[in-house]
């Protein structure tokens, strides 16, 4: 079995959720013979095969690459996954996730399987997958040497007997541009490690995390922490040589929905580390119990005992414990044998595939917020890039549907590409443009070849592009239909996706999905 992971940028490859998630499985999956390969979306070439034996998870793609890409794949025979990371779907009031929420509604319609890391995010899928296969993928640990540890955990203990001092780590994503998380947290919740000063010691506390998060405002919410910190951007190594060096990791969790979805990989980063974990907020990390604190009191007890949670007398029930919920080669097999289940889209199995059925061409329309790289995905996959009248000047689709003059009156531009593939009687109403711009070097006017024109769609192409927000969320429904219809005259039939990344048009195309529901 060959699993192809497809993710949005370089950047997330780089990410400790790239390293955690997959790098970590590789080798387990490697013994069971399965191969993983991980690589950017954009890094796929216009001739690179798509092999309908090849299973394809798309990790991070939200946005009309990735609904285009699974609809070509299984239109082969491949099958597509869904690799589901964080809770941006469960906030059905919030508009400003109406993009997120879209694209996992029409995902989840070309998607053969998901996966998600807790069982809280698999129902938050469900709501969007239905009947579709789901697997819950633990975040493996990356190794667990209890005897090594254990001598290591021992020196921190007798260490902080004799300087009384608790050395105290916090480390992680220290904000989020949607919800307070972070350092949020810890300055919410960072009151408790005063009770270790009540038993007679002293905090050393440390910061690892992310130096977008150390602005203005981060630094000045750490000012407000009862001990004074050191703080260092996060790096593996860092993390790596503190929670070796610290007796504690702080990790405290608030309630939110986006937080309570989140994986058991802090608390088991830590365990594995050598520390012991003090816990605050939400119980995230409820299935790791016994092996938690959620009192300094209670900590400090053991400490004077010699019989911290995390030490030699418990490996053995850590081990077993960690074994159901992180172990790499349990993830692993419990993930091949997951995938066996799974279906191609065409209700064979992979070695039975034949060859599937002519496909209408593939239409990405751009919206008002879009981007290059989707353009361009789009033009190296041979497919349509198609401006609507609301999409800005400035990318060079293959066609644009607008109103170009002071006259009023519709039309569509198109490159030399686009012109190849309109149908021949739309081919013979082309003329050439005078003022060549945008590479658009062709026009071709609607009503010539008798196609009817709203005149909502010619009210919505004239409108200034700052204000009347709320006239366009109300035209853009109405007009995305009449967009596709003319579109279709002229090309034949297309397989359009919708790339709209404006948070309030995503919006009012959800109510009005809703109001198709309710009065069909």
């Amino acid at each position: 079995m060959k699993l192809s992971v497809l993710a949005s940028s370089a950047q997330f490859l780089a990410s400790a959720g790239s390293r955690i998630r997959y790098q970590r499985l590789r080798p387990a999956l490697a013994r069971l013979g399965c191969s993983i390969d991980v690589a950017t979306i954009d890094s796929l070439g216009a001739e690179e095969p798509l092999s309908p034996s090849v299973t394809y998870l798309f990790s991070k793609i939200q946005d009309a690459r990735g609904l285009a890409l699974a609809r070509e794949l299984r239109a082969k025979g491949a099958r597509v996954g869904v690799d589901l990371f964080d809770d941006y779907f469960s906030q059905l009031s919030d508009a400003r996730f109406a993009p997120q929420r879209l694209w996992l509604e029409q995902m989840a319609h070309n998607s053969d399987f998901f996966l998600c890391s807790t069982p809280r995010m698999q129902h938050v899928a469900k709501t969007y997958f239905g009947d579709t296969p789901g697997h819950v993928l633990n975040d493996p640990f990356s190794t667990f040497e209890p005897d090594r540890l254990a001598a290591v955990i021992e020196n921190k203990r007798r260490r902080a007997l004799e300087t009384r001092v608790i050395r105290v780590v916090w480390f992680g994503m220290g904000d989020n541009p949607n919800f307070p998380v972070g350092l949020h947290d810890l300055v919410s919740y960072g009151r408790l490690l005063k009770s270790f000063v009540t038993t007679g010691f002293e905090v050393d506390l440390k910061v690892l995390t992310n130096l977008r998060a150390l602005d203005g405002g981060g630094l000045a919410m750490l000012r407000r922490l009862p001990f004074r910190p050191a703080v260092e951007e996060w790096t593996e190594a860092r993390e790596v040589a503190c929670l070796e060096d610290s007796l504690v990791a702080f990790l405290p969790v608030n309630a939110q929905g986006f937080s309570i979805a989140k994986s058991l990989n802090r608390a088991v980063t830590a365990l594995t580390g050598g520390t012991q974990v003090l816990c605050a907020g939400y119980p995230l990390y409820a299935p790791l119990h016994d092996f938690l604190y959620h009192r300094p009191e209670a900590l400090i007890k053991d400490l004077n005992e010699g019989n911290l949670r995390v030490s030699r007398s418990h490996f053995s029930a850590l081990r077993e414990q960690l074994d159901k919920l992180s172990n790499p080669d349990v993830e692993a097999a419990a993930l091949c044998t997951f995938l066996e289940t799974v279906n191609s889209p065409i209700g064979t199995n992979i070695a039975g595939i034949t060859k599937p059925p002519e496909q209408p061409r593939l239409a990405i329309i751009h919206g008002e917020r879009t981007t290059g790289a989707i353009h361009k995905f789009a033009q190296r996959r041979d497919w349509l890039s198609l401006a609507s009248p609301v999409t800005p000047t400035g990318i060079a689709c293959d066609a644009h549907l607008s109103v170009f003059t002071s006259a009023g009156r519709v039309s569509i531009r198109l490159n030399a590409r686009a012109t190849d593939w309109l149908r021949p009687e739309a081919r013979t109403c082309v003329h050439p443009i005078e003022d060549v711009r945008g590479g658009f070097v062709l026009e071709l006017f609607p009503d010539d070849l008798g196609i009817s024109i709203d005149p909502a769609l010619a009210h919505l192409a004239q409108m200034p592009r700052e204000g009347m927000t709320g006239t366009r969320m109300a035209l853009q429904p109405r007009v995305s239909y009449h967009v596709r219809a003319i579109y279709s005259e002229l090309f034949g039939p297309l397989d359009f996706i919708d790339s709209e990344l404006n948070p309030l048009l995503c919006e009012a195309r959800e109510l009005e999905k809703q109001a198709n529901r309710a009065c069909p």
